[in-house]
């Protein structure tokens, strides 16, 4: 079994602890700041970023339901 901080763990788990979002987050700020950008190009780079997440999870939903429409059908039942 991997470490549990290592990089192997995280792609099994599938996310980041509090503590890595947080420094992830403090970077990627301040790398917007040295950069040059200003505090509402970082807000529209995080709605933009949103959007995509939530775009995602409205696909991903979708697409479950779609499979859990297929699995209920009767044997034999053509799809529509």
């Amino acid at each position: 079994m991997p470490p549990e901080d290592s990089d192997e763990s995280r792609a099994v788990r599938g996310s980041m602890s509090g503590a890595e979002i947080h420094v992830l987050a403090k970077t990627m700020f301040r790398d917007f700041m040295n950069a040059g950008y200003q505090a509402r190009d970082v807000i529209t780079f995080a709605t933009e970023l949103l959007d995509l997440v939530i775009a995602n999870l409205r696909y991903a939903k979708s697409d479950a339901a779609a499979a859990l429409r297929e699995s209920r059908k009767a044997p034999g039942e053509e799809a529509k």
